[in-house]
């Protein structure tokens, strides 16, 4: 191979990684400036109660919980935002959503989880 080829492949190769660089720049930034808006909530799982019981919102607030099960499987279900979350012991589980939708909605486990299950449940409560 000739020298000239050699330095035509050096400067393809650095024009190709200087582009990635500035596109990978770019979505990182733009991927800040959504989290900004985002309304991160730490929970916990654990026979039979979520912790926070209870989660308020304002009305199109984008929402991320971050769901840990302390103890067995658990599930996180809200269905009136399709949301259904399998929650593996130890494990963060993230769900994403928008709150566009005012009300009060109960969220609740739908994975058997002991004689205590039927009432391992919260309430979301999006206000206008």
């Amino acid at each position: 191979m000739s020298s000239r080829s050699s330095v035509k492949i050096v400067i393809i190769a650095l024009g190709i990684v200087a582009v990635l660089g500035f596109v990978g720049f770019f979505l990182s930034q733009r991927g800040e400036i959504s989290e900004k808006n985002v309304l991160v909530i730490n929970m916990t799982s654990k026979q039979w109660e979520y912790a926070p019981s209870e989660i308020r919102v304002k009305e199109g607030q984008q929402v991320l919980l971050r769901i840990k099960s302390t103890d067995v499987p658990h599930g996180f279900v809200i269905e009136e935002y399709r949301i259904n979350a399998f929650l593996t012991p130890g494990e963060i589980v993230e769900v994403k959503f928008t709150a566009n939708k005012a009300g009060e909605y109960i969220y609740f486990c739908n994975v058997f989880c002991g004689t205590g299950h039927p009432n391992h449940k919260g309430k979301l409560i999006v206000e206008k």
